[in-house]
């Protein structure tokens, strides 16, 4: 995928290896618990397909996924902290689901904080639905967190949509 322009100033491109520190340092301003270096590469490394959303060479967010067959998991979406709840992490959100339906992805499934009721309510209105609960899933300040596994059906797969 080449860049997209989708907005006046903010263009979504594929995410590179390159990337991974400029990645973990955005991690580091905008979690608790970031993703480290290590983490991503190795998702990268294991074949997790990602892309980002720029503005004027700034990374604002960026979101990564991976595929077995034709099942895709989310595993993680990173948006800036000082550009959150203005709706790029949808945007980010509906290229990353384009791009898994491209893979040859027909269902999508994540994990989310049960605590992150900003994120559950975009993938609710991205279509997604609460699948079942994965307890302690998540490390917090205090101790751990349950996990919302939910997931959405993007449509059946034909051989022309694994074509990358």
């Amino acid at each position: 995928m080449a860049t997209i322009n989708v907005g006046s100033t903010v263009s979504v491109c594929d995410l590179h290896s390159l990337m991974v520190p400029e990645l973990s340092a955005l991690e580091r301003l905008s979690r608790t618990h970031p993703w480290s270096e290590r983490m991503l590469n190795d998702s990268l490394q294991a074949g997790a397909i990602g892309l980002v959303l720029q503005s004027n060479e700034e990374l604002l967010a960026y979101g990564l996924f991976s595929v077995v067959l034709d099942c895709g998991d989310l595993l993680n979406i990173c948006v800036r902290r000082k550009v959150q709840n203005q709706g790029l992490g949808g945007v980010l959100l509906d290229a990353l689901m384009v791009r898994a339906k491209q893979a040859g992805v027909v269902n999508l499934q994540l994990e989310v904080r049960q605590s992150s009721r900003i994120a559950q309510a975009l993938y609710i209105r991205r279509g997604f639905e609460e699948q079942g609960v994965r307890p302690d899933y998540y490390r917090t300040t205090l101790g751990r967190e349950d996990a919302l596994l939910m997931g959405k059906c993007l449509g059946t797969a034909g051989i022309a949509s694994r074509n990358l």
